[in-house]
């Protein structure tokens, strides 16, 4: 889906160039990604587009802890939910009340969709390379100062 420019060091994030044939193949990144990292990725993926009323949070914690921007965050629904909620129009004439309802709505998007872009979302897994300490101990010829019995 992206296309990798090989002569160029710095790389678009993301870019349609109409030559589907540039692009590389999905398939590359399971050379990138082990496929439970990726099963874990899908299962996120899939809550976070799942309906409003079916979501739940896969991160351990206390229950509501977490506030409604943060939910927002974590589902589409609700996100596109907040982004549509305005405060109530001043103006009732007819075409002032389209151009606030209008103003109102794109200051809302911006400063949500600037918020959303800015959240932070870390994956943490603790041993992704599956590096067995006991295994490598047995093959290391230096001293080992607490070593696993």
């Amino acid at each position: 889906m992206k296309e990798i420019f090989k002569d160029k060091s710095i790389q678009q994030n993301f870019s349609l160039n109409g030559d589907s044939k540039k692009y590389t193949k999905i398939s590359e990144i399971f050379t990138t990604f082990e496929t439970n990292l990726l099963d874990y990725f899908e299962e996120e993926f899939l809550n976070f587009s799942r309906s409003i009323y079916d979501y739940k949070t896969l991160i351990p914690g206390e229950p509501g802890a977490e506030t409604e921007t943060e939910i927002a965050f974590k589902n589409f629904q609700y996100l596109m939910r907040q982004m549509m909620v305005i405060t109530k129009p001043n103006d009732l004439t007819s075409e002032g009340l389209v151009t606030e309802v209008i103003q109102k709505q794109n200051e809302n998007l911006q400063k949500l969709l600037s918020k959303f872009m800015e959240y932070d979302v870390v994956f943490k897994m603790g041993n992704p390379t599956m590096f067995d300490r006991r295994l490598f101990y047995t093959f290391s010829t230096k001293f080992i100062q607490d070593p696993i019995t």
